[in-house]
């Protein structure tokens, strides 16, 4: 199994533990941001586990990445049915960029995306695994 898709799995365990625990505790917004940030990081490493998997050069960049999914849509269906451009780029702003400003997006919504990230994490296994 790819290093990343270890990664991915570990981060999003994370991920749910820490949401779930700030939930029992009062939902604090630092909690909830870092369960967030970790859920991000997770379909982060996951994407990485595709890309690789398609001799794609792993970077942090997340336009870089975009792009290289966008690529590996046009030559994979698989991948563009299970819109995994479409996701990632979710998870990115629901995650990453408006979960730091939780006026933005609600704990509920986050919790649904972290979530979401587990099924992410499963698809891209399932895609890695075949070749698409």
């Amino acid at each position: 199994m790819s290093k990343y898709l270890l990664q991915a799995e570990k981060f999003h365990k994370k991920a749910l533990a820490e949401f779930l625990k700030a939930k029992r505790n009062g939902l604090e917004e630092t909690d909830i941001i870092q369960a967030a940030e970790k859920g991000w990081l997770a379909a982060h490493r996951a994407t990485n586990a595709l890309l690789e998997r398609h001799g794609k050069k792993i970077t942090a960049g997340t336009q870089r990445k975009q792009q290289d999914l966008i690529d590996l849509e046009r030559v994979f269906p698989e991948i563009k049915r299970s819109a995994i451009t479409d996701k990632f780029n979710s998870f990115h702003s629901n995650l990453h960029v408006a979960a730091g400003c939780m006026d933005f997006v609600s704990a509920k919504l986050i919790e649904r995306h972290i979530r979401a990230v587990g099924e992410y994490i499963q698809t891209i296994r399932r895609l890695t695994a075949r070749g698409g």
